[in-house]
């Protein structure tokens, strides 16, 4: 009897301590679910192709499976997203994708590295979408990719944000570039 309570306890402590996500089946996204939390278009410390990178936001309660999405812009650029499997994003949290792997090049480190996917440093778009339905975009113009500064979303957004709802990152990371890869935005917008 004494194993039984034993054993009971430690399962009320497991459900307690661990949420119900955990061991959650993931999910495709759907529109509403990711955000675009921060852009870095135009690395100062590296070159863009090392030091390119943005960063998404689960706002679902779900673990969110990326693996399969399309990274692409209004032009020629497109990325689909091919991790060799899933590419797991729990609720509440962030992922970098980014133009590199070479982490000794910025101190970040990439959730995911794309190809044939480019941020062009005076305007361009990030288009993230399933075979059949675009999830999120973010269109910038001239002015908005600053050198060595990245984009993070501040203040009261607007859904879906635009390129007004984006501030200049003040945090210094790697070799002297400013912005928060992975990590909460130095100007909260939550």
């Amino acid at each position: 009897m004494q194993g039984i309570r034993l054993l009971g306890l430690l399962a009320l402590t497991f459900s307690i301590v661990c949420p119900a996500y955990l061991y959650a089946a993931a999910i495709t996204p759907a529109p509403g679910d990711l955000i675009i939390t921060e852009v870095m278009a135009d690395p100062y410390a590296v070159s863009d192709t090392k030091g390119e990178w943005f960063e998404v936001y689960n706002l679902s309660e779900n673990i969110l499976d990326l693996n399969g999405l399309i990274l692409s812009d209004n032009g020629t650029n497109k990325h689909k997203i091919n991790n060799g499997g899933s590419l797991l994003l729990n609720p509440f949290d962030y992922m970098v994708f980014g133009k590199s792997s070479n982490i000794s090049s910025d101190d970040y480190v990439p959730d995911y590295v794309y190809s044939g996917f480019y941020l062009g440093n005076d305007d361009d778009e990030i288009i993230i979408s399933t075979a059949g339905a675009e999830l999120l975009r973010l269109e910038y113009g001239d002015g908005f990719a600053v050198s060595g500064k990245s984009r993070e979303l501040a203040g009261t957004v607007g859904f879906p944000p635009d390129a007004t709802d984006y501030v200049l990152g003040t945090t210094e990371y790697g070799s002297g570039d400013f912005g928060t890869p992975g990590g909460a935005n130095a100007s909260s917008w939550m």
